[in-house]
């Protein structure tokens, strides 16, 4: 009897639902996450969205739901679609809590549906080789018991992922169990989030009416729970969890050639738009993102901007139509100026990364330019590939680090452009040594040999 009690309250009790998950690693429940199994233990079917600040535990929730509704019975077989730069981590997560774990991949997917995608496991793939044909024609046809979404805003409007993985696996059955997990579940456009948020309900009436305060309140711990660090360590721990930070912004003055360097290349791009719309007098879609696109990786380091110049200098590139080149250039818009190019439709497994993507753009543009531009570009180009070794900025860089690393700190050095990311690095190997200085971008963010290698270090 007393065991009976006891696996009854293990099936039920939301922190011995957390605490019994098979761990190497012991997990210690918290309240945040207890009250998310407690506010739908009785639901049928589980849909929401967990949208708690990055770091408190969205993963383990996630797994401690599906834990519990394969107990109950509830759940047989589940897919878990997620960016496939975190398949790693999820493969750990899932042998960590002890859950049997097949992953959908180009190699082991024909033999997957000639199994019938068998009962009794969780089903790992990466969301942009889901939402492709055969994948996703195959995967709409399997009776999933539960579906969660990692990184669920990139399910944005107007793409594959949404029309595929949210509307035939997510919003075409109802009745399925479905969580959605993302740290940033609005990204400033209200018609996108609510979109997410009626794949989840899809009796929620279309409409600018939902966009609305009343209605955010209403869906809060109902629809989407969402927490912050601030109020785990105020509400539900009462205890200071989560450190606070200080914030320092260092401006460093640009060096004369510096500001010079910035002046001609904002003046170049300003009359080559001016000069395209006089010339061809409609919106100049490729030009316009050209010149942003340049300006921006002029921003982030002198050589990034020199690598695209180069780029461009070569005159490799393929002649494109005017039509041709807006239509990439709509494309590559959004992921360059907002949401990120997780984000870019083309931006899928074996193709090019972003930097290569972006520069390859560049290239394509070099035919908008004529003798004269060549002529400008390479005077730019030689001025940032000389900025690029007195560069002011990664010099100040330098000092600070040699300051934390000289007291026994870490230190982390975030940047936008991969390109960027290797120039910092070389710089810093020379002063600190190659062993004190590890990389993390999508080249080895997608290797996981060398993302073990980075791990380790």
């Amino acid at each position: 009897m007393l065991r009976e009690v006891l696996e009854l309250l293990e099936r039920h009790n939301p922190f011995l639902i957390l605490a019994s998950l098979k761990s190497d690693r012991p997990i210690r429940p918290y309240a945040h996450q207890a009250e998310l199994l407690l506010r739908t233990s009785l639901r049928k079917p589980i849909r929401a969205l967990i949208a708690d600040d990055i770091g408190l535990g969205k993963t383990i929730t996630a797994l401690a739901t599906l834990a519990r509704l394969r107990r109950l019975g509830e759940v047989k077989r589940a897919l878990i679609a997620v960016p496939r730069i975190l398949l790693p981590q999820w493969l750990s997560e899932l042998s960590r809590v002890g859950l049997p774990v097949k992953r959908i991949e180009r190699g082991t997917f024909e033999k997957l549906v000639a199994q019938g995608f068998p009962e009794g496991y969780v089903y790992l793939a990466s969301m942009d080789l889901l939402k492709r044909s055969p994948y996703i024609d195959e995967a709409s046809k399997v009776p999933w018991d539960l579906i969660i979404v990692d990184e669920a805003h990139r399910l944005g409007k107007a793409t594959l992922r949404y029309d595929r993985i949210g509307g035939q696996l997510i919003e075409a059955y109802p009745d399925r169990h479905a969580l959605l997990l993302s740290a940033t579940p609005h990204r400033g456009d209200p018609e996108d989030y609510i979109l997410r948020l009626r794949l989840l309900d899809p009796y929620l009436s279309p409409g600018k009416h939902l966009d609305s305060r009343e209605f955010y309140r209403a869906t809060h711990n109902v629809l989407v729970f969402r927490r912050t660090k601030e109020d785990v360590n105020e509400v539900y721990e009462q205890r200071k969890i989560f450190t606070g930070c200080k914030l320092r912004a260092l401006v460093v003055a640009a060096t004369e050639e510096e500001a010079r360097f910035h002046e001609e290349l904002a003046s170049f791009l300003r009359s080559k738009l001016l000069e395209y719309y006089e010339k061809v007098g409609e919106k100049p879609t490729a030009m316009g993102l050209l010149t942003t696109l340049i300006f921006k990786r002029a921003s982030s380091s002198p050589y990034a901007a020199l690598k695209t110049m180069e780029r461009m200098l070569r005159r490799r590139a393929r002649r494109l139509t005017s039509e041709e080149l807006n239509r990439k250039a709509e494309r590559l818009a959004d992921s360059i100026l907002g949401m990120g190019f997780d984000d870019y439709e083309e931006a899928e497994e074996g193709l090019r990364d972003p930097d290569e993507e972006l520069n390859r753009f560049a290239e394509d543009c070099s035919a908008l330019l004529g003798p004269d531009d060549v002529v400008k570009v390479k005077e730019l180009a030689e001025l940032a590939r000389a900025i690029a070794e007195r560069d002011s900025r990664l010099n100040v860089l330098i000092e600070l680090l040699k300051l934390h690393v000289g007291q026994g700190r870490k230190a982390v050095v975030f940047t936008e452009f991969k390109d960027t990311a290797s120039y910092v690095q070389r710089a810093l190997e020379v002063v600190f040594g190659e062993r004190a200085v590890a990389r993390l971008t999508g080249e080895e963010a997608g290797d996981e040999r060398k993302l073990g290698e980075v791990r380790r270090r």
